[in-house]
């Protein structure tokens, strides 16, 4: 981990990038590691309790992730003491827009993806396969519902609308959290409840974000939460986002970066 700057006052930055999961993501030969939901908390805490840090400024860049992951998150970010600038660099959209909101200012790129405000259970049914392929589950249950939304059948009426019910409890709350949080700047209507999303310059029209502007303003309006002077070319950043464990082949990853992009887990409920 890097060591944090010795000039004395700073803005602690704290970066969320990629899906957001309570699981951590170890460093491996093709990956530096990422930080699970618990670990960013961690590292909100401690920029809140470190007496050089005058504020903090969340770098966002994620489609969201895990609903109870991007809670996690959002509660710590309310929870801190000192001022909290979220910035969306690229992206911000479901979970990671629960995130920005934990903001007390929301700072989005012009041509960045926010929004896409609402919940998604996916489960994948292979029945059809399976009984091409000649393979039969016999599965033994407590209860009828106990196998609900296993890959193998074909889920029933029922069980879809018990699904639908707890998808519509996750979706209600992050509804009614946008609502409090930004409560007297959004332009209200169904539109921007229903999952779509936005460039962040139409994201500041409809009052889901503050300000636009890229990182470098972003930082500018945390120093001024912070009653931080920088002169020119300055700057007093404490990073916490320096996460990533010590990776024998770390040196390999430089100048190079390669994504894998999978499906959503099966039967996790999804902020997106």
């Amino acid at each position: 981990t890097k060591q944090l700057p010795e000039f004395g006052e700073c803005v602690g930055v704290i970066k969320v990038e990629g899906p957001i999961s309570t699981q951590e993501e170890e460093p491996s030969l093709f990956s530096l590691g990422k930080p699970s939901s618990s670990d960013i908390v961690e590292m909100i805490k401690k920029a809140d309790r470190d007496n050089n840090v005058k504020a903090i400024l969340v770098k966002i860049n994620s489609p969201g992730g895990s609903a109870v992951a991007s809670r996690e998150i959002y509660e710590a970010l309310v929870k801190a003491k000192k001022p909290v600038i979220t910035y969306i660099e690229e992206m911000g959209t479901s979970g990671a827009y629960y995130v920005a909101i934990g903001g007390d200012e929301i700072i989005a790129h012009q041509d960045s993806v926010v929004g896409s405000i609402g919940v998604i259970a996916l489960f994948t049914n292979m029945e059809e396969l399976l009984d091409k392929l000649g393979i039969k589950f016999n599965a033994i249950t407590s209860g009828k519902h106990k196998d609900i939304g296993a890959f193998y059948k074909e889920m029933d009426k029922e069980e879809k609308k018990i699904i639908k019910s707890l998808v519509d409890d996750i979706y209600t709350e992050f509804v009614e959290t946008v609502k409090e949080r930004r409560k007297g700047k959004l332009k209200l209507n169904e539109s921007l409840f229903d999952g779509r999303i936005f460039s962040g310059k139409r994201a500041k029209y409809l009052g889901l974000v503050d300000k636009t502007g890229g990182y470098e303003f972003a930082l500018a309006e945390a120093y001024k939460k912070a009653n931080i002077t920088v002169n020119e070319g300055e700057e007093k950043v404490c990073d916490y986002s320096s996460y990533a464990k010590a990776s024998p082949f770390a040196g390999l990853l430089n100048g190079i970066k390669i994504t894998i992009q999978l499906g959503n887990e099966e039967g996790r409920i999804t902020i997106r």
